[in-house]
């Protein structure tokens, strides 16, 4: 068996290389979608009719959901993928799924027509990248059709394209260039890579948005809403893509709740104080707790407006201008307030608000200086918080209250620390996590695969072999349980 049909939470299947060395069977097995956040963002905002290019499609994680959401009314998915072996696998994913809206095309895209190499990387086809070199080909390249936008607005006199993905290792500011006429005649939302395999930010094709009139737009994490780019800030560690959008588009997401120009004003004052309480305490963990979220509990001014401003970034009532901007302020109170006070509860509740607000490497930091405190000593509970891990608000921790506070945390530096597991090497943490009974079956399927790839011995526990909505490959890990993954651990 050298392949595999893995389902996903976007409800589609994704034929992949029989082997975790590649990088999206392994992402599909460990979180059943691809890592990028932006995949889900994309799929809630598309809509039936639509059309789509995908720039990059490699083995479909984004072509195959989005040609299921557009193809009812009409909508068509152009997906370009140069290299021949990973384009018969996305072709495989096609006929499985029905999909006869979605066109792939047997080409790289640049700045023009003509033949060229393309390198195959050795660490997957997520990385193949159009080669530099001259007309004689190296080892590990591969002959393909280049071809660019314009060239290809000719060829299918598009009507109107709507979202346009790029992920092209390296090409961005080619296919740019080989757009021009392109862009003009449309406006689509634009995802585009940021960065290279290396991790280099990418200036150029940043520069080459502005000039071209668009703006630039970030996603936060766990959301569907797009927020400004400080085309000079840092881009955060684990941040991949940007969108761009010009104004008209930008007009139509924001009227839609998708997006917002600036953030809007915060107003704090008693009704909401004792509202941001009153919706912890209504938390299902927060029974466990009841001596910290008692009313009358002593609470620092500062740490009750910081609860303040999330509460009204988590209140659907509210404009979202108003609420993003009392993220950002609860975000920076709890910032000041933990880098001169901390507190297991305060970290905790930094952590969440910093990774909703996009602040993964502040989100992190708190993440990492609770679990070193937590190794030095005992967990101190004496104020309200919220858990650094949302699935943890529907969990009570009963009688094991400092376990499912530590779990809490434990899970989401797992969750944010990289895109996957792939790259995280051994993770004694996830260990701990996966022996606690607070773990996720996302995080079993985590530690499983990690220790494969490790070569590290490791229980497989009974639920990976069963099925549920949040575990859609039970037959293939039972499949492989007895292959690849076997050489590596052992079962119960």
């Amino acid at each position: 068996m050298d392949r595999l049909n893995l389902h996903t939470s976007g409800g589609v299947s994704v034929t992949v290389p029989a082997n975790i060395d590649s990088i999206t069977t392994y992402v599909l097995l460990e979180q059943e979608a691809w890592f990028e956040k932006e995949a889900e963002f994309v799929i809630s905002w598309l809509r039936p009719g639509m059309d789509v290019i995908d720039i990059g499609a490699n083995l479909g994680v984004y072509s195959l959901p989005m040609a299921k959401r557009v193809g009812e009314r009409g909508g068509r998915v152009f997906a370009y993928e140069p290299s021949g072996t990973t384009r018969s696998l996305l072709e495989q994913s096609c006929k499985s799924n029905g999909l006869d809206n979605l066109a792939i095309v047997a080409a790289a895209m640049s700045d023009g027509e003509r033949e060229g190499y393309l390198s195959i990387s050795a660490s997957g086809s997520e990385l193949n990248a159009l080669s530099q070199l001259g007309a004689t080909p190296g080892e590990g390249q591969e002959m393909v059709r280049i071809t660019s936008l314009d060239a290809e607005q000719a060829r299918h006199a598009w009507a109107k394209i709507d979202f346009v993905k790029i992920d092209a290792e390296g090409e961005e500011v080619n296919i740019l260039r080989g757009g021009q006429d392109f862009f003009t005649r449309h406006s689509p939302l634009v995802m585009f890579e940021i960065k290279s395999a290396e991790g280099d930010l990418n200036e150029k094709v940043i520069d080459c948005f502005i000039g071209m009139g668009y703006q630039l737009f970030s996603l936060l994490p766990g959301s569907r809403l797009l927020v400004p780019h400080d085309a000079g800030a840092d881009v955060e560690s684990l941040e991949l893509n940007l969108f761009a959008a010009k104004p008209d588009r930008q007009d139509a997401m924001r009227k839609q709740g998708f997006l917002i120009a600036m953030p809007g004003q915060v107003s704090i004052d008693g009704n909401v104080r004792r509202a941001a309480l009153n919706r912890l305490r209504k938390q299902k963990f927060a029974r466990s707790f009841a001596n910290v979220f008692k009313e009358g509990a002593p609470l620092g001014q500062d740490y009750l407006e910081a609860l303040a401003g999330y509460a009204i970034w988590r209140d659907e009532q509210r404009s979202l201008p108003d609420r993003y901007a009392a993220l950002l302020f609860s975000c920076g109170t709890l910032e000041a307030l933990c880098q001169t006070s901390p507190s297991f509860p305060r970290l905790s509740t930094l952590a969440r608000v910093a990774w909703e607000a996009g602040k993964t490497r502040l989100s992190k930091w708190a993440l990492k200086l609770f679990i070193a405190g937590g190794k030095r000593g005992s967990i101190d509970i004496n104020e309200p918080f919220w858990p650094a891990c949302s699935r943890y608000d529907l969990l009570d921790p009963k009688d094991r209250k400092g376990e499912w506070f530590i779990a809490s945390v434990v899970e989401q530096h797992e969750r944010i620390k990289g895109h996957s597991s792939y790259f995280a090497g051994v993770t004694p943490d996830l260990e701990w996590l996966c022996n606690s009974g607070f773990a996720s079956i996302d995080m079993h399927r985590r530690h499983v695969l990690n220790a494969a790839l490790n070569k590290r011995s490791v229980t497989l526990v009974p639920q990976l072999f069963t099925p549920s909505p949040n575990h859609l490959n039970a037959q293939v890990w039972k499949s492989l349980s007895g292959q690849f993954l076997s050489h590596h651990s052992r079962q119960n």
